[in-house]
């Protein structure tokens, strides 16, 4: 199950908050509050948002590094690319366009859009598209066991006290991940209204038909736990990291399901710097969680593996050096996220593999298209690709 942002959305614009039966008599009025009423008609409501027919979606994503779509259709042996297109971000006054900060934004990235669309000849415009990962807030709450009923209504007496913004100011939706320690675990994936909106202008403008609405973490997720991406990272703590031109995200996941997101700016400050952060992703996943990363994937970071791995290990010894008995997290994290072990599990070296669609998930190119090492995986727009990519999975 993925959370379709959009699908809440429409769910909560038609929602019902009271039904009231008014009586008037010649001498009296009386108002009679309905709560059954209430939910007979939200349940119809909910029920009348179109259902998923099952039909293949294409894959959009938009980064700060770029635009990508991406097209499957199946075969005997699985995925074939049939559609591919990227492109980068246009230059417009100095501001990242993915934050859509006016109309002139919109329409600029809008009009990026539909000259990719046009250009790869695009088929299919129901789409699948992740809004940027800084973005969206991915936040998580544990909950006795419930049923769906309960659950919900706790996660909206809750959704105040873990976002920092109104309510009335964003959209969300949530799903339920494994059962640990007898505790039910849930993602809530949470965006500003204003810039949602705009990402669903930017869709209409460019001809594309959102049919889920969803964020780079779960579409990461897709890759790895699709049982056609033979990735057999089934049984592992996986740790999916992306570098990019500016930003980098980091996500860790055991069977699909997400155990600690991250996405933090690469600044001006030197590679050190950088190290450091990562180093404290992992840090923070395992001091907050208790969760040891088996493996950690790179994608596409534009240097060779072994290079990075070298780089990383020799940054983190010098910093544990420089930091000798002092925690890996600021003294801010650790207020807002105390440890539940008194023992934290022991450091391990952090061991990167590569992390390549195309060779791990066994996807093939349509004869008639782009060849794999035609399309520049390495460029600054790779982000955007590989999120596009777990989008055209999905299917609405």
């Amino acid at each position: 199950m993925v959370i379709n942002l959009y699908r809440e959305q429409q769910i909560a614009d038609q929602m019902i908050y009271q039904v009231k039966l008014t009586v008037k008599t010649r001498t009296a009025e009386r108002t009679f509050n309905l709560p059954g009423l209430t939910d007979v008609m939200n349940f119809l409501r909910q029920a009348s948002v179109p259902s998923s027919v099952e039909a293949p979606l294409t894959g959009v994503a938009m980064s700060p590094e770029g635009i990508s779509i991406v097209a499957l259709k199946d075969d005997d042996d699985g995925y074939v690319v049939d559609q591919i297109g990227s492109c980068d971000l246009p230059h417009y006054a100095d501001e990242n366009l993915v934050y859509l900060r006016d109309e002139s934004a919109i329409r600029t990235v809008a009009n990026a859009l539909q000259k990719l669309k046009e250009r790869i000849g695009l088929r299919n415009n129901r789409v699948a598209i992740a809004l940027p990962g800084f973005a969206v807030m991915v936040k998580f709450l544990e909950y006795e066991v419930y049923d769906d009923e309960q659950l919900r209504k706790n996660i909206v007496r809750d959704i105040d006290s873990i976002l920092p913004f109104p309510e009335q100011t964003f959209v969300y939706g949530w799903r339920k991940m494994k059962i640990f320690d007898g505790r039910e675990r849930v993602m809530i994936v949470a965006v500003k209204k204003d810039l949602y909106q705009g990402y669903l202008e930017v869709m209409r403008l460019a001809g594309l038909e959102p049919v889920i609405v969803t964020a780079p973490v779960e579409a990461y997720a897709q890759l790895l736990s699709d049982p056609d991406a033979k990735l057999n990272y089934f049984d592992l703590t996986t740790a999916l990291i992306h570098v990019g031109r500016r930003v980098c995200s980091f996500h860790v996941y055991y069977s699909g399901d997400v155990l600690f997101s991250r996405n933090f700016v690469i600044d001006d400050k030197g590679q050190f710097n950088f190290y450091v952060e990562l180093d404290k992703c992992f840090a923070f996943a395992r001091e907050f969680k208790g969760v040891n990363v088996k493996r950690a994937c790179l994608s596409f970071t534009g240097m060779s593996l072994n290079d990075f791995q070298t780089e990383f290990d020799s940054a983190v010894e010098r910093s544990h050096r420089l930091f000798k008995g002092y925690s890996r997290l600021d003294d801010a994290e650790k207020l807002a996220h105390p440890s539940k072990d008194s023992v934290q599990p022991v450091r391990e070296r952090i061991v990167f593999t590569e992390f390549d669609p195309f060779k791990q998930w066994q996807i093939k190119m349509s004869e008639t298209d782009t060849k794999p090492e035609d399309f520049t995986l390495h460029g600054g727009n790779s982000s955007a690709f590989v999120i596009a990519l777990g989008c055209a999975t999905l299917k609405g």
